[in-house]
């Protein structure tokens, strides 16, 4: 199946205000990095635009078709006909039917919410459908929202910028390799990212450390820089850019991947635990001017149950022996927290890592008779708690955090100390 992404441009709908973009018809600044080629494509309708984001087929990048095209531009120009043109009261259902009729060809419609333009008239965030071409089915979407579009556009591209222009230079002497890296220079560093950037802006400009091992004694390390350049919201993921990373290592290096490992384990091997709050459980529903309060209670089986759906775990085994149950002041929450497989066999379980936990809050006399590094563990879980809690696909996080979708699930990142720690949403739990 070929997928076509594209967001409508909209010229009379654009708003020139400063630091403003209209709700329907005009993308920012930010939406235009979300792709590295953005194709135009017009029609009869002047000031009409579809800028094509993506197509590919089964992931890879491919050509649309005049058919492709020429419907997707068909659609557009016709939502604005209507949306323009209408006087009555209308709903998603009404637009639907009318969309379906006019265009019997295609099938599978979806819109999005129907929202108010600078003209005051209603469109949809969003249509999508399908078209058969060539005896193959063609699935496009096509934004009108920029804010829709920047949070549910979800294809992205991932450049690596490694501390070394061969990375194979880290199987040179191990001394001679850490001399290198100790001549890197910001400005040199800077002249590589605008280099491998070029004409295309990125969304994000991140960096990761990764402590680089000597093969002769495990004892010694060195940390390392690589610097990543994100096209698009999604691609702000640890495990996309982890992957991102180990296929950049495949494509560009001689040596195995067993080599790599010895010498960069924590690229391959991530030390991670997962926790899951039992968001529906409470104990005090929320009501208008009154925060709901979650139940302290583990229903031991039953909850247990769904963490493991919910994860998509099916080592019974591992989880049976890594599992702990952590309460927290936080509203009362409870969390079950557990570890990756990946993890080092002296950090299994939560408790190997901060064996001083206990249930207090950061405003209790007891909260300073935890160590320093245990302290900090449970200011940074309460915040990715509260962040957990809030979070909806449109949520801004603060500079340390990303969103990673697992299992169909979202998950809250941060690092502390070199340790991943995820917390599953609410929005993702309950729905």
């Amino acid at each position: 199946m070929l997928k076509f992404k594209g967001f409508a441009s909209i010229r009379s709908l654009i708003s020139n205000a400063d630091k403003t973009v209209s709700p329907i018809g005009e993308l920012s600044s930010n939406a235009m990095t979300y792709a590295k080629d953005v194709k135009i494509y017009g029609g009869s309708m002047p000031g009409v635009q579809i800028h094509a984001f993506s197509c590919k087929r089964a992931g890879v990048d491919a050509t649309a078709s005049d058919s492709v095209v020429v419907s997707a531009v068909s659609v557009v120009e016709w939502v604005i006909r209507r949306q323009s043109a209408i006087t009555q009261t209308d709903t998603a259902t009404d637009f639907r039917l009318a969309l379906s009729s006019e265009f019997p060809q295609l099938s599978s419609f979806y819109i999005g919410e129907l929202i108010q333009a600078s003209d005051g008239k209603l469109y949809p965030t969003f249509v999508s459908w399908k078209i058969t071409d060539l005896g193959e089915d063609n699935e496009t979407t096509i934004y009108l929202s920029n804010t829709t579009f920047e949070t549910e556009y979800d294809d992205y591209i991932i450049d690596v910028i490694p501390p070394l222009n061969a990375i194979d230079g880290f199987f040179e002497p191990y001394a001679n390799a850490v001399q290198t890296l100790a001549s890197l220079n910001y400005i040199s560093m800077l002249q590589r990212i605008q280099d491998r950037r070029s004409l295309y802006p990125e969304t994000i400009l991140t960096a990761e450390t990764y402590d680089f091992y000597n093969s002769n004694d495990s004892s010694v390390k060195t940390e390392t820089p690589w610097t990543f350049l994100i096209y698009g919201q999604r691609g702000n993921d640890p495990d996309a850019i982890k992957q991102a990373l180990i296929t950049y290592i495949a494509s560009n290096s001689t040596r195995s991947e067993a080599q790599w490992r010895t010498i960069f384990p924590d690229i391959f091997k991530t030390t991670e635990f997962v926790f899951v709050p039992l968001w529906e459980n409470m104990s005090v529903s929320e009501m208008t001017s009154t925060q709901g309060v979650y139940s302290p209670v583990l229903r031991l089986s039953d909850d247990l149950t769904s963490v493991k759906n919910k994860l998509g775990l099916v080592n019974s085994q591992h989880f049976n022996e890594v599992t702990c149950i952590l309460p927290r002041p936080y509203k009362s929450i409870v969390c079950v927290c557990v570890g990756s497989e990946e993890n080092k066999p002296t950090q299994k379980k939560l408790s190997d890592v901060f064996p001083d936990i206990i249930n207090v809050s950061s405003t209790s006399l007891d909260f300073g008779r935890m160590s320093q590094r245990t302290q900090e563990f449970i200011l940074l879980l309460d915040d990715l708690l509260y962040r957990a809690e809030i979070y909806t696909g449109k949520t801004t996080l603060p500079s340390g955090y990303r969103v990673a979708n697992r299992n169909g699930k979202n998950f809250i990142f941060s690092t502390h100390y070199g340790i991943k720690y995820a917390v599953m949403t609410r929005e993702s739990a309950i729905s």
